[in-house]
């Protein structure tokens, strides 16, 4: 149970960590455009990213392969440190 506990957070932590990089980067992308929008109010970063649908999807696809590997990575280190019987 505390294993599962332990990396539910540490995956959140990253995908949090993530998006707050994608919001202060200056690269125009689905999830900063989101969190912008939310935050700020500002459109044109989520209205550029969604005129162009190839690179929406290619960009979402990124974010969703960036988070897999870490949380694939993750769970491999997090059996090690737990040893479960």
């Amino acid at each position: 149970m505390k294993k599962k506990v332990v990396d539910i957070i540490v995956i959140s932590a990253f995908t949090i960590f993530n998006v707050i990089v994608c919001y202060y980067g200056n690269t125009p992308d689905v999830i900063g455009g989101t969190v912008r929008l939310l935050i700020d109010g500002e459109t044109w970063e989520l209205n550029w990213v969604l005129s162009k649908p190839a690179y929406a999807l290619g960009n979402l696809i990124g974010f969703l392969v960036i988070v897999g590997i870490f949380s694939w990575i993750w769970l491999k280190v997090s059996k090690r440190l737990f040893k479960e019987e």
